[in-house]
């Protein structure tokens, strides 16, 4: 495992096991790593057609056949969602949805 993928790894790590919470952008309600990881389950079932029995397993967005087109657009809607901008590359086709709200949450957290 590279020492990129050993930091990412530990920072999704970390945000699951604290299961943070942080401030979302539009409402200002509190919103916990889970929340977070429903909200995405929501974005890719209602927007791209994604069954959410899918969304709700350990599969990878590679294994759920979710281009990095998709993960691009997924990328702008969390932007919009909760004011956390991931750069390009950030979503990964090896991540899970899990991983993705980790993330989203380990960004919202330090800003």
């Amino acid at each position: 495992m590279t020492e990129t993928a050993m930091t990412e790894s530990t920072v999704i790590e970390t945000a699951v096991i604290e299961s943070t919470v942080i401030e979302t952008a539009l409402t200002g309600t509190a919103a916990t790593t889970a929340d977070i990881e429903d909200r995405i389950t929501e974005l890719l079932s209602e927007d791209f057609g994604i069954p959410r029995a899918e969304l709700a397993g350990e599969g990878t967005f590679e294994q759920l056949d979710i281009d990095s087109l998709v993960l691009v657009e997924l990328a702008l809607k969390i932007k919009k969602e909760w004011g956390v901008l991931l750069a390009e590359g950030e979503l990964e086709p090896t991540h899970t949805v899990a991983d993705a709200a980790a993330l989203v949450a380990a960004k919202a957290v330090r800003g």
